[in-house]
């Protein structure tokens, strides 16, 4: 079985993907780093009272804790996951339009476990 992060807290370090203003709205990107967060972009959180430069470690202060979950197939970090039949998410919605998280772990196949953070908005 795969072994996933566990988080005490609602705040995590990432790597800047860009320089970062303080308290920016933040998105996690395809490489498992933050940048800022567009008008449409679905986000992680915020960073904290220090901004930073790019490649540098920064301080996201998350919508939630993050959570594990199994996968109906394979799926990439920063994807955003949807329910899937049997209690799993997929990276495409099958017609539930109910969106569960954005993956901050990849998923190899079917069964898979994966972490996932919060969206910013309850669906």
């Amino acid at each position: 079985m795969t072994v996933l992060p566990q988080f005490d807290c609602h705040r995590i370090s990432l790597t800047a993907a860009a320089t970062l203003g303080a308290y920016t709205r933040v998105k996690l990107t395809t490489s498992g780093t933050v940048d800022v967060a567009g008008v449409t972009d679905t986000s992680i959180g915020y960073l904290t009272e220090r901004g930073s430069v790019s490649g540098a470690l920064c301080t996201v202060q998350l919508h939630g804790l993050p959570f594990n979950a199994i996968a109906a197939g394979a799926i990439e970090v920063g994807d955003i996951c949807w329910s899937a039949a049997s209690g799993k998410v997929n990276d495409v919605d099958a017609g539930s339009g109910k969106i569960v998280g954005i993956a901050y772990t990849a998923a190899a196949a079917d069964t898979d476990c994966l972490t996932l953070f919060r969206p910013d908005y309850v669906a």
